[in-house]
């Protein structure tokens, strides 16, 4: 038994790296939001994206481990190769800076709970000029390697007050049933989980992971399908900590945050976050709430910025190949073009949580067609050993489709404004 706990934790690496992206903004920030608003009636829809998704980010690795090669590699192997560049190419335009906006916003608004005597709008300039010295500098693994242990601090505490405030079980198992509100307000977080865990572009970044992996490995098939098998349980691990995360910070915002009708969102949402904490453990609990909040999103707005320059780069790369001097250049103007442009709508805007609606949701533009491609990749592009079986690829196709609807879903909720 202990023999096969230590097999188990030796496969972990990528799929925990996953899960640490995705308890982020959408985590720790929508679910209280949600669960301050509707109760529980969304876990059924938190579940759902978690089943249905799953097969998009696990053809990541998948796809690296069977060919060696990169998602973003499979998709430049298609007649349609160089429009999905260009495509990309567009995008890093529309949504990266909405993400910025919504990550430097929150990260200000725990600087500002922490030290309201410096206003918020400083706050955030402050946190956008030293990120982008790190991320520009590469000097920024370090600190991400401590946001992540503190957002598992972060973790933990938000599971000890699940623990103390739980909801009571009917309330909780109701969650699952499938419930609908035809309102505004509940489309607009309809759409924002639907977008969840998150964004499907990390699929291309676990398959570079699994390519570093491949690389110790070796090319004989039969190790290569048995790394696979153990890739993949890695993987699933990280979605399933993602889903009970999220479950427990949605239950918090319903059980602790709802009574009391506090809504987590303007520049006070941080202040409005600890609540949770600060009412199951005392006052005490406040200032490690703020510096575990402060890693977890600030360690996000990292990760992102730095994310989005390495995708851009490799797209420029594939479109162009300039000299590698120039490439890092143009990289540089444009992740500072980016992230000004998210830092000017925060302080202009000054409401953190509907900057992350507005991200999350916008970022449904790509979900079909990075699904499609990806579907496309691990059932044309390597070889029958390593493709998905048919129960995987039907939910793949299941999340294919949600992730159109939740398109439609966008243009009806956003562009066309038919709920009231």
């Amino acid at each position: 038994m202990i023999d096969k706990l230590k097999g188990f934790l030796l496969v972990l690496g990528p799929g925990i790296l996953w899960a640490t992206i995705a308890i982020g903004e959408t985590h720790l920030a929508l679910l209280p939001y949600a669960g301050a608003l509707f109760g529980m009636s969304t876990l059924w829809l938190l579940l759902l994206v978690h089943i249905f998704y799953y097969p998009n980010f696990e053809y990541g690795p998948r796809y690296a481990v069977a060919t060696g090669e990169s998602l973003l590699d499979g998709y430049g192997k298609t007649r349609a190769g160089k429009f999905f560049y260009w495509f990309f190419l567009l995008l890093l335009f529309v949504t990266p800076p909405l993400l910025m906006a919504s990550l430097v916003g929150l990260t200000g608004s725990v600087m500002f709970a922490a030290f309201p005597g410096l206003d918020y709008r400083l706050w955030c300039i402050l946190i956008f000029i030293i990120t982008l010295g790190i991320i520009i500098g590469g000097r920024y693994k370090v600190i991400e390697r401590i946001a992540k242990v503190l957002t598992l601090i972060i973790v933990l505490i938000a599971i000890f007050a699940f623990a103390s405030s739980p909801p009571s079980p009917g309330e909780f198992f109701s969650g699952f049933i499938p419930s609908l509100s035809a309102t505004a307000a509940f489309m607009i977080v309809m759409v924002a989980i639907l977008r969840m865990p998150t964004d499907p572009s990390v699929s291309i970044f676990l398959s570079k992971w699994a390519q570093e992996k491949r690389a110790e490995w070796g090319d004989n098939k039969e190790v290569l399908v048995s790394s696979l098998k153990k890739s993949l349980t890695d993987i699933r691990t990280g979605f399933a900590i993602s889903f009970l995360v999220g479950a427990v910070f949605l239950s918090l915002g319903a059980v602790v945050l709802k009574p009391q009708g506090i809504i987590p969102e303007g520049i006070d949402v941080s202040l409005r976050l600890s609540e949770i904490y600060t009412q199951t453990f005392g006052q005490w609990i406040f200032f490690i709430f703020i510096g575990a909040a402060l890693a977890a999103f600030w360690g996000t707005y990292m990760s992102a910025m730095d994310g989005m320059m390495r995708l851009f780069t490799n797209i420029i790369e594939k479109l162009f190949a300039p000299p590698e001097k120039k490439t890092r250049i143009i990289s540089i103007a444009y992740i500072i073009l980016v992230a000004t442009a998210g830092l000017l709508m925060t302080i202009v805007i000054k409401r953190p949580v509907f900057m992350v609606l507005l991200a999350v949701s916008m970022g449904l533009i790509y979900y079909p067609m990075i699904f499609g491609m990806n579907i496309y990749c691990v059932t044309t592009q390597i070889d029958r050993e390593f493709r998905p079986g048919k129960i995987n690829l039907t939910i793949a196709i299941v999340g294919f489709c949600m992730g159109v609807g939740a398109l439609v879903l966008l243009i009806l909720v956003r562009v066309l404004k038919v709920f009231q």
